[in-house]
């Protein structure tokens, strides 16, 4: 195989969801947060009650080698990977085919759907989902209870259930009910099953991954070149659907409530004080800057405050936590040492970097892209290291599920689920985008033990007929 023909845009997708997210949810933002005008991170600061944080020249060439040595090994390791493998696909294509080749629905495929949705349906009726459903559109601090009632009522494997496997399902019959005319009002039917019980978990993460699920399978199983204006398309839908689901929850507030909802801490004791240059080594020219940052924050109407309270949410969620690990370690915390999945070392960074964020409230977790969990564990050699690792292994699930040319619904659904994977990569440590409640093993692994299945089901059908 020559480059040229390597280098298509099947196999370049998973690296296009990765970076495309990388991009918004964390350059962005990290530049925002700590080279950019102040006016945006002070926005963030007074809107969401977390601590300012100013990073000497030494952290910040550490952060720079994190935004782009790992990425460049993540992304290395991935290509060099699927290279390799794709010149040896033909080996096992026929394989695939043939496990494949048999595109009626199975016994597997409708057990599962009946099991998953049953089981998904006295999960939300047990943590009272159903009439807590206004809460959406009506009272936030009633929505943020619904989710945290679920939170204590429901299980992993429910979460699991929900999360992951039953818009997994739901997208796969979907997708072969839309190649029977007769029944496409059911595979509509499908959906709308898949997207309600994610609305019931009283989240903005269930929602997008089941709207990841269900529409990139579809656009998967057409592949061609005009599909990727398509994905695209997808891609931008989904950093709005992630933006309107922020904010709608907050329309009807109002102003005491809006500042609950936000935790809404004023800090100008803090930020305009002595002690606090001192404490972050400011000069007088960068404390100047902040205060101004801030008397012009303040000065915002309420509508405004409103409309980019959401905002800066979207772009600083993520982005802002990650600057924070530069802090925390090895300053605050000394590197804890490799935990790749398993957990065998007592995994703390996400909360120990949420003390220094959050220092007034307890129990909360952040997320941040792969590289910096790493960068935790094992400081930034480390970091790149792993991050190559994930990227080898990135390659070799695309390229598993890519064997047949997504000719089969299971391997569509089955890419979507890896390029969610991708996706979550980075924005998020890479034992939670595989194995959380909302990890894609998951679904991977469902979905593959149908396909093995289903042969094996049919000679027992053939012997009892």
């Amino acid at each position: 195989m020559t480059l040229a023909r390597f280098l298509n845009i099947k196999n370049l997708l998973p690296l296009f969801f990765y970076l495309i997210c990388f991009l918004f949810f964390n350059v962005i933002g990290v530049y925002l947060s700590v080279w950019g005008p102040a006016f945006y991170r002070q926005l963030y600061i007074l809107n969401s009650g977390v601590s300012f944080l100013h990073l000497d020249e030494a952290q910040r060439v550490t952060l720079l080698q994190l935004m782009i040595l790992p990425v460049v090994g993540f992304v290395a390791g991935y290509l060099v990977v699927l290279f390799i493998l794709e010149k040896g696909k033909k080996r096992v294509e026929s394989l695939g085919d043939k496990v494949l080749q048999n595109k009626k629905f199975s016994e597997g495929e409708i057990t599962t759907l009946f099991l998953s949705v049953i089981f998904g349906a006295i999960s939300v009726a047990r943590g009272g989902a159903f009439g807590l459903m206004p809460t959406w559109f009506s009272n936030y601090t009633q929505w943020i209870a619904a989710r945290y009632h679920l939170f204590a009522k429901l299980s992993s494997p429910e979460f699991i259930n929900l999360y992951v496997i039953v818009p997994s399902i739901c997208s796969l019959l979907a997708i072969r009910f839309l190649k029977l005319k007769k029944y496409r009002w059911i595979a509509l039917g499908l959906v709308l099953v898949g997207i309600l019980f994610s609305v019931m978990l009283f989240q903005k993460r269930p929602i997008l991954i089941c709207f990841q699920i269900v529409f990139v399978a579809y656009l998967l199983e057409y592949l061609s070149v005009s599909v990727i204006k398509k994905i695209l398309i997808a891609g931008v839908a989904s950093v709005f659907l992630y933006w309107l689901l922020i904010f709608l929850p907050t329309l009807n507030l109002s102003e005491t409530d809006f500042k609950s909802a936000v935790q809404y801490k004023e800090r100008p004791k803090v930020v305009e004080s002595v002690e606090f240059g001192h404490k972050w080594k400011l000069t007088d020219e960068e404390l100047r800057i902040e205060m101004q940052a801030l008397d012009a924050v303040k000065s915002l109407s309420d509508a405004q405050k409103r409309l980019m309270a959401p905002i800066s949410a979207l772009i600083f969620r993520v982005s802002y936590p990650s600057i924070f690990y530069i802090k925390a370690y090895p300053e605050v915390y000394p590197h804890y040492g490799l935990d790749l999945v398993f957990n065998k070392v007592k995994w703390t960074d996400n909360t120990d970097v949420w003390k220094l964020m959050w220092p007034d409230i307890e129990g909360g977790a952040v997320a941040a892209p792969m590289q910096f969990v790493f960068y935790a564990q094992a400081g930034v050699s480390g970091a790149v290291a792993m991050s190559t690792l994930a990227g080898v292994l990135l390659a070799f699930l695309w390229w598993w599920v890519s064997i047949g040319g997504f000719r089969n619904p299971v391997r569509s659904v089955q890419g979507s689920l890896i390029l969610l994977f991708a996706m979550f990569l980075s924005m998020d440590s890479l034992r939670n985008s595989l194995l959380a409640t909302y990890g894609v093993i998951w679904g991977i692994v469902l979905l593959e033990l149908l396909v093995w299945i289903k042969p094996w089901v049919e000679r027992m059908n053939k012997k009892v007929n």
